[in-house]
């Protein structure tokens, strides 16, 4: 039966492809696109985009959600917001695949009929659980604006908890400009990625230089093992580093609207800079922000611990990180807010090698609309997207998913005046 439901879906989520979507065109309806002044989108806090109490996908038709309903495999309670990127107009987002009770973790944002929904991403097909050549717990994703190809890290098995069965971790590449067409896929070999604990993160692409054709590194956080995984496509191989650097500390305890939350998330957000030299991430679990050059994990024998360094404390603990052309931000998660490193200010008393975290600036701040920014990605327009969860509450299990409280999750924007880190400007 599943198999006979997987077709019937795959294919009318083909002749959907092209219908409505849920990204800029929707938004700016009027055929003109207008530049706000940054300082006035800081004044109104970010733009929540789309809202939703519980999350709801573009089901091909009724009798499928019911089924899916049925069986389990849809509910809405346990579907969690995490990753956002986006490409030309369309914004893509994945869910945390904490039962089987997600449907699709990767999804594309569409609009019908006023509502905002999830539609899976290629298809239902490729999100099927049990079936290793496709996705079965994405996190995040990464798109090169230059071609296109969505970078997709893949936990391999459902849910947080060690399991001997599952799949490998891998990390594919889809084609945004070919319907998600699978261009590549790489299985992590054990050794490298434990198949059996992972929690592969957040990942960053590494072009080497700029003026190089294709993406020859990506670097991904993995958290329950403490590590940064090295993928080089030319090799097609992988390697990784541990540190204690990756651990939490005695900021792990997160202060949000007066409760407070213990978060014993190790090495999670990670950003490279635009000049691919240098390499940021942090623990959910500290304030503390560090540097690692790329040249060090180019090299399976880098010395990291030996090379790594601490830049600085942020304002507040955050979730994911994301460079610009210019500069680092991320979300304060005890804040409700958005903020930005200035680097490129610190940098004018420094080089990069030996910067220090002290210009710090509010991008945006709303006590329910940024309640946990947890993914964050710039657009080839300026505006800085990213996804809010209340992952803290719903881990609690406090979240509350009558709609009293209001919409739980958001995909929000605000304009920055930057460019991704990746663009080749």
């Amino acid at each position: 039966m599943l198999w006979y439901i997987l077709l019937v879906t795959s294919l009318i989520s083909i002749s959907k492809s092209h219908a409505g979507n849920g990204g800029y065109r929707d938004f700016d309806h009027r055929g003109s696109y207008k530049r706000p002044h940054s300082r006035e989108m800081i004044r109104m806090g970010p733009e929540a985009i789309h809202e939703w109490v519980t999350l709801d996908y573009d089901w091909p038709c009724d009798w499928v959600k019911d089924y899916y309903t049925s069986k389990g495999w849809y509910e809405p309670s346990v579907n969690s917001l995490s990753g956002i990127d986006v490409y030309d107009d369309d914004i893509y987002v994945t869910v945390l695949r904490m039962s089987k009770g997600v449907p699709s973790g990767l999804n594309k944002v569409v609009v019908k009929h006023g509502q905002s929904l999830l539609q899976p991403f290629p298809s239902f097909m490729f999100n099927e659980i049990g079936n290793c050549s496709n996705l079965q717990f994405p996190i995040s994703t990464a798109t090169d604006p230059n071609t296109g190809l969505m970078y997709v890290i893949d936990v391999g098995r459902v849910g947080l908890a060690p399991t001997d069965t599952g799949c490998p971790a891998k990390l594919v590449v889809l084609d945004l400009n070919n319907n998600g067409a699978v261009v590549r896929s790489h299985d992590f070999p054990e050794e490298v990625v434990s198949k059996r604990t992972n929690l592969l993160n957040d990942l960053v692409l590494d072009y080497v230089t700029r003026d190089r054709k294709d993406i020859r590194y990506a670097y991904v956080t993995e958290t329950m093992n403490l590590k940064i995984v090295v993928f080089d496509f030319v090799q097609n191989k992988s390697w990784a580093f541990t540190d204690d650097s990756m651990k939490t500390d005695a900021d792990k305890i997160i202060t949000i609207n007066n409760v407070a939350y213990p978060s014993d998330t190790p090495v999670d957000g990670i950003a490279i800079d635009p000049g691919f030299k240098f390499v940021y991430y942090c623990a959910v679990g500290s304030k503390k922000l560090f540097q690692i050059p790329t040249f060090i994990l180019r090299d399976p024998n880098g010395r990291f611990s030996g090379n790594r360094r601490f830049v600085g404390n942020k304002i507040s603990n955050s979730d994911g990180i994301f460079y610009g052309q210019k500069n680092l931000y991320y979300g304060a998660l005890a804040l409700n807010a958005v903020y930005r490193w200035d680097i490129s200010k610190d940098i004018a008393y420094a080089t990069e090698s030996s910067v220090t975290l002290v210009s710090e600036t509010e991008i945006a701040q709303d006590d329910e609309r940024a309640r946990w920014v947890e993914s964050l990605k710039i657009d080839t327009r300026g505006y800085l997207w990213f996804t809010s969860s209340r992952l803290h509450e719903l881990f609690a299990g406090t979240l509350d998913v009558s709609g009293r409280s209001g919409p739980n999750y958001r995909i929000n924007r605000v304009y920055v005046g930057e460019k991704p880190y990746l663009l080749k400007i």
